[in-house]
């Protein structure tokens, strides 16, 4: 189970907000051991969201190519090319 699953898991909705914030819901409810999880565990969370968005998008467009998807998934560089261009164009 990943981090982001692990938060999930844990009845919390997440999502990446600007500037690399990671928004939860509700916020009320992390107890201060959630809260160090997270923090430690920000980069991974933030490339688990990116790639999930990545990977929702791609299913959008009925892309199932596994080359394709690995490749957009495992280098940093395609990964950010793509949500770029989602950004810009939907």
């Amino acid at each position: 189970m990943n981090q982001l699953s692990k938060i999930r898991a844990a009845g919390f909705a997440i999502r990446e907000g600007d500037d690399d914030k990671v928004i939860i819901s509700p916020i009320d409810e992390l107890t201060q051991q959630q809260r160090v999880f997270i923090l430690a565990n920000k980069p991974a969370i933030l490339q688990q969201l990116r790639i999930e968005k990545a990977l929702q998008w791609l299913a959008g467009i009925g892309e199932e190519d596994p080359l394709i998807i690995a490749e957009v998934t495992e280098d940093t560089e395609k990964l950010n090319g793509l949500l770029e261009y989602i950004k810009h164009k939907g």
